[in-house]
């Protein structure tokens, strides 16, 4: 049975981001950053903003949880996200990279997870429910040492 999802570079002649949703008008607008190996480190991203993120080895990066699985010889890292309203967010990623997002300690359990619109850039969305305060969103298991990320309130 043939799959009838698209996904950037398999089967696409060309990505195209013109027809992501209006919540991501940043998509193709990144400001860029590094992601920090531990936690004092982090670099602080906004809702509605893209980031071209630049990753540590994950054998450098100081999870606390560890994700449940992480990969030798692949990237990762740590980022600041607050939040100051009650609801789902979505975090969108370029690439199959293993999302969490922690508090306190604790990994918030994602609601739901998919792929973004075919032929585009945007390859995976994970939603969260979070409540007002700050959060690690840990990045693991990437194959390259860059990620395009975006963190969208809402299910866009």
């Amino acid at each position: 049975m043939a799959s009838s999802s698209v996904y950037a570079g398999e089967a696409c002649p060309q990505t195209d981001d013109s027809n992501l949703p209006s919540a991501f008008q940043s998509w193709t607008r990144p400001n860029t950053l590094t992601a920090a190996s531990s936690a004092p480190d982090q670099p602080q991203i906004q809702i509605g903003q893209s980031y071209i993120v630049q990753l540590k080895p994950v054998r450098e990066t100081a999870y606390d949880p560890a994700p449940k699985t992480v990969k030798p010889d692949t990237f990762g890292g740590l980022l600041m996200l607050t939040v100051k309203a009650a609801g789902d967010y979505t975090v969108a990623l370029d690439s199959p990279v293993w999302v969490d997002v922690i508090r306190d300690g604790q990994a918030v359990e994602s609601i739901t997870h998919g792929h973004g619109p075919d032929c585009t850039s945007l390859r995976k969305k994970v939603v969260f429910l979070l409540t007002p305060g700050t959060f690690t969103v840990q990045l693991a298991n990437a194959r390259d040492a860059t990620v395009k990320i975006e963190v969208e309130a809402g299910r866009p």
